[in-house]
C-alpha cells in the first residue's frame, strides 16, 4: 500500500515474563470426587493455606459437616480433593 517499512518485514512482537506469571489461581474443590466449590487463592500458596480457605468455604462446610474426613488431596494451583464417610 506504500507505506514504509512493510509489515511482513517487521520482527516478532517481545513478551514479558512477568506479565505472563498469575498472581491468583483457581482451584477446584471436591468432595468424593465431586466438584462442590472454587476458590481463588494466591498463585504461590502452600497446601495448608490452600485447606485452611478450603475448610472456611460454605459449600465444604456443608458436605463436611458431621462426617468424618479421610483423607485431603491438594494438586498445587489445581484441585482439592477431600474424601469424607460418615
Amino acid at each position: 500500500l506504500g507505506h514504509a517499512p512493510s509489515v511482513a518485514a517487521q520482527p516478532w512482537p517481545e513478551w514479558e515474563e512477568q506479565l505472563l506469571e498469575l498472581a491468583e489461581v483457581k482451584v477446584a474443590v471436591q468432595i468424593n470426587g465431586k466438584v462442590r466449590a472454587t476458590i481463588q487463592v494466591p498463585a504461590g500458596a502452600d497446601e495448608e493455606a490452600v485447606l485452611a480457605v478450603v475448610q472456611g468455604h460454605p459449600a465444604v462446610k456443608k458436605w463436611t459437616e458431621g462426617k468424618n474426613i479421610k483423607k485431603r488431596i491438594y494438586v498445587p494451583g489445581k484441585v482439592c480433593n477431600i474424601v469424607v464417610g460418615n
